[in-house]
């Protein structure tokens, strides 16, 4: 689960550059700050789901060789991560996966405003 919490914060962080970036204009703009304030909402509220069951994780990591070049390929890959990593929950947290189904339905919509909204 650490993976997927460094991941999310990363992904939070990222979005918010780009959310920053001033040739982010119009829905653009808007879909990313709606995306990063929902990651942020649901990132908050999956660690802290999953340390009241399991106990604190000490040490999230730092973020390396993060490319986000091509911004479509970027919240792609974050989606294939966040459900490879699915396995991770533990059997006895399943309900973590409804917190982890919300921030993949707000990376959907994501993608779909970033490919079809243009």
């Amino acid at each position: 689960m650490k993976e997927l919490f460094k991941k999310l914060i990363e992904v939070r962080d990222v979005s918010q550059q780009i959310h920053w970036n001033k040739s982010e204009t119009g829905w653009n703009h808007e879909s990313l700050q709606e995306f990063y304030e929902s990651l942020s909402e649901s990132t908050d509220l999956l660690v802290e789901i999953y340390q009241g069951q399991f106990g604190l994780v000490e040490d999230f990591g730092e973020f390396t060789g993060v490319d986000f070049s091509d911004k479509v390929k970027y919240f792609e890959d974050f989606a294939t991560f966040v459900n490879g990593k699915r396995s991770d929950v533990p059997e006895d947290a399943t309900h973590l996966n409804a917190v982890i189904d919300d921030m993949l339905i707000s990376t959907y919509k994501l993608l779909y405003k970033m490919k079809h909204l243009k």
